[in-house]
């Protein structure tokens, strides 16, 4: 980290400046920062809108297609920008100034008519996160459908719609962006859900190829600096990267060429080792959550990947090799074993239904079994990190009620279940659980 760069960042954050001010504080960036070829503006997680009377006059925040609730409100920000983009270009013509279209500020308004200047880029952010399709692979009402339970309904409604609202919403931008187009598809997503498996490079090649015909000229990710960031990423990261250089190479070849040139003598076993897993996830609707991914792990898949790690372990010679082929090991367990607690959970759910509540209680001793050898597969090398770095493993075991699944859901299950039936028998019927 550059000294001095955090203190730049941090006061544009506050934006407590004068236009003239902010202008000044861009030109200083650049002069003392001369090898930034771009600065990207990118929102917030569902970042309000201003309703300010100054803002107000600019724009009325408004509903668009992509965001629920959350109102759209980009002709500031594009304006904002933009001016930052000509002050930096007259003086600095190497640099350019780019904004995230994502969130709040997804959709410019059907009326935008403003002329914007040519330094100006747009780094296009998803905002309805499933990755097992590409932008141009639609999944049918029955694929839709079959894992609606997994997720929230608004959120596969919406997703439903990003082939089709997507495309429109790059066109619109187009009529108006002299500048370049990127895509930003947070390939390494699931280190929020404690770095799980996230196989989705075929969907991010083919999706690669298309954004191309459609203008765009850049595509990356998220990086972290966490010790599986490789063994959880790696294959994505690198077909992707090689994708955007290579017109011509299919997903096969790709993933080969890495399987050949990471796991060498192993390579064809880890190839079919991560064609399974490409191939579960192309059967399920998933996005960066815990409970949507763990759906890839079923039992057939799990089978089929252990048996192709085996064979790579036993046909390499390298110790490297062999201490990478073990890091899948470890992660593909971790997926089946979060896959063997909503298993689990959904006994406790029918049994519930059922009234059968006295067998709930074995239920929850089992799912507290394999969440202690989850613990304990967190204490190997690759996975140790998710206890040190704010405990993260131990938040996704117990779950929560927003995640629909875990431990604590499991027990507020039982619970409410005995309240109904012996009538607010624990605790009254406001308390909070």
């Amino acid at each position: 980290m550059l000294k001095g760069w955090n203190d730049y960042i941090y006061d544009i954050i506050k934006i407590k400046m004068t236009s003239e001010e902010i202008r000044k504080y861009f030109l200083e960036f650049f002069e003392k920062y001369p090898f930034v070829t771009r600065f990207t503006f990118f929102p917030n997680d569902g970042q309000p809108p201003c309703f300010c009377e100054n803002c107000r006059k600019v724009e009325e925040p408004w509903k668009g297609k992509t965001t629920g609730e959350n109102l759209q409100y980009t002709t500031n920000y594009v304006l904002f920008a933009a001016e930052i983009a000509r002050a930096v270009a007259k003086k600095f013509p190497h640099a350019r100034i780019e904004v995230g279209s994502y969130s709040s500020h997804t959709e410019l308004p059907d009326d935008f008519n403003e002329e914007l200047p040519a330094n100006l880029d747009v780094l296009f952010c998803i905002f309805e996160r499933k990755w097992d399709r590409a932008l141009d692979d639609p999944p049918t009402d029955e694929e839709l459908r079959r894992t609606l339970s997994e997720t929230p309904i608004g959120s596969y409604e919406k997703d439903a719609h990003k082939y089709t609202v997507y495309p429109a919403i790059f066109s619109h931008w187009r009529k108006h962006i002299k500048g370049e187009f990127r895509y930003y598809d947070y390939l390494t997503s699931t280190l929020g859900s404690a770095g799980m498996l996230f196989p989705v490079s075929r969907a991010a090649v083919r999706t690669i190829r298309y954004l191309a015909t459609l203008g765009f000229s850049g595509y990356g990710s998220q990086w972290f600096n966490a010790p599986l960031i490789w063994a959880s990423y790696g294959l994505s990261l690198y077909v992707t990267a090689r994708a955007m250089w290579d017109r011509e190479a299919t997903w096969e070849d790709l993933a080969k060429e890495y399987c050949r040139g990471f796991y060498e003598e192993a390579g064809e076993h880890m190839f079919l080792y991560f064609k399974t897993l490409e191939d579960s996830a192309h059967n399920v609707r998933f996005g960066m959550g815990i409970p949507e991914i763990l759906q890839i792990f079923d039992p057939e898949t799990c089978r089929t990947c252990r048996n192709a790690l085996a064979e790579a372990k036993s046909s390499s010679a390298s110790a490297k090799v062999k201490r990478r082929i073990r890091n899948q090991e470890d992660l593909l367990e971790f997926g089946r074993l979060f896959w063997e607690t909503r298993r689990l959970e959904k006994e406790i759910e029918t049994a519930i239904k059922e009234n059968r509540i006295d067998e709930t209680f074995l239920l929850l001793a089992e799912h507290a079994k394999v969440d202690d050898r989850i613990q304990k597969l967190f204490n190997r090398p690759l996975l140790r990190w998710c206890k040190k770095w704010r405990g993260i493993v131990y938040r996704h075991i117990l779950g929560a009620q927003a995640d629909g699944r875990g431990l604590l859901r499991a027990v507020k299950l039982i619970k409410d279940a005995t309240n109904a039936q012996f009538n607010n028998l624990w605790y009254d019927e406001g308390e909070k659980f």
